[in-house]
């Protein structure tokens, strides 16, 4: 399973969890994760410390409530975190599969395209950091047509 990073939505937290105390008055939005399970909501956070199962080095993952009314009570101003509406999953070997034929790029995880300024053009920013030929698909228009 994986979550879409870069697709903000215009639902923020308090419309997707007006009965959780420390989501009242909370505008944080809703990131679009994936296609599956859309009624879930998933966290992505910075925090090895407050729960959840670690991804990579400062980042970390989870989504159940009490994660979330932990993250959202802390007074920590340092902590960073996204919500996500759903995720992106696979048939048993389908990614392995779709790695080996060429159809995804990969480089080592970071936390930056994750919780960066980079939001919606955080693909671009990773394809840009890659070099090369990466980066000159950073730059190519969605449409071939604006070319």
């Amino acid at each position: 399973m994986g979550v879409i990073i870069n697709r903000p939505s215009e639902v923020g937290l308090e419309d997707v969890l007006p009965h959780v105390e420390e989501a009242r008055g909370r505008v944080d939005p809703i990131w679009e994760g994936g296609p599956v399970q859309r009624d879930s909501l998933f966290i992505l956070h910075d925090s090895m410390t407050l729960g959840g199962e670690p991804v990579i080095d400062g980042v970390a993952f989870g989504g159940d409530v009490q994660l979330l009314s932990r993250i959202l009570a802390t007074a920590d101003e340092e902590l960073t975190f996204r919500l996500y509406s759903g995720y992106a999953g696979w048939d048993s070997g389908q990614l392995e599969m779709e790695l080996s034929q060429g159809g995804w790029f990969s480089c080592p995880a970071s936390p930056e395209p994750v919780f960066g300024s980079g939001g919606e053009d955080a693909w671009k920013q990773v394809l840009k950091g890659m070099g090369g030929d990466y980066a000159l698909m950073a730059e190519t228009p969605e449409s071939p047509d604006l070319n």
